[in-house]
């Protein structure tokens, strides 16, 4: 999620595993995947929503105070949220890890 000197990041996810030491009496460490997503303009997007970016130079961190959203700035946060969720699990090493749920 690092973009460095570029424009945007390549990516607005993570993924990891955090490990819990054991208590007393346990055997088995337990572990806890992670997955985060974060609502960032990342990688190369759709035409509408690189349109609506342009035209909203605030998104996607528009202030909440704001709270008549038409049907377009719904439509445009939904998009995003799925264009990278979707590029989260269309990853090779979390598409793996989520077929063995």
């Amino acid at each position: 999620m690092i973009r460095g000197p570029k424009p945007r990041a390549d990516r607005a996810w993570t993924y990891g595993i955090a490990t819990h030491p054991l208590k007393d009496g346990e055997e088995k460490q337990y572990k806890t995947e992670i997955f985060f997503v974060k609502a960032v303009l990342a990688g190369q997007l759709e035409w509408d929503l690189e349109q609506y970016a342009v035209e909203h130079s605030d998104f996607p961190r528009r202030t909440t105070g704001d709270q008549f959203y038409d049907e377009w700035d719904f439509e445009a946060y939904r998009a995003l949220g799925y264009a990278l969720t979707q590029s989260l699990t269309d990853h090779h090493r979390v598409a793996a890890r989520l077929a063995d749920l």
